[in-house]
């Protein structure tokens, strides 16, 4: 399996569509983007894309734990 198309997310600027084969495959954060080092042309497998998901699903669960502190943070005027 090839990585054939990396693009931003429209209303989400932070976010990529990752397309393999010439189809829609998964959506990420750029961080973990670019924690894998995803380029174009690129070759991965089952494994490594189950990598990247376990990947997203911990930044996910770190932004959720973290918004009430940011909220917090700037409520306080830090």
């Amino acid at each position: 399996m090839k990585i054939t198309k990396i693009e931003a997310q429209k209303r989400r600027k932070n976010r990529v569509n990752i397309y393999i084969n010439d189809a829609f495959a998964l959506g990420i954060n750029k961080e973990v983007m670019l924690k894998y080092n995803l380029k174009v042309d690129m070759e991965v497998n089952d494994d490594f894309i189950e990598n990247i998901l376990m990947a997203e699903e911990e930044n996910k669960a770190l932004d959720y734990a973290l918004n009430p502190l940011w909220s917090l943070r700037g409520q306080l005027g830090l």
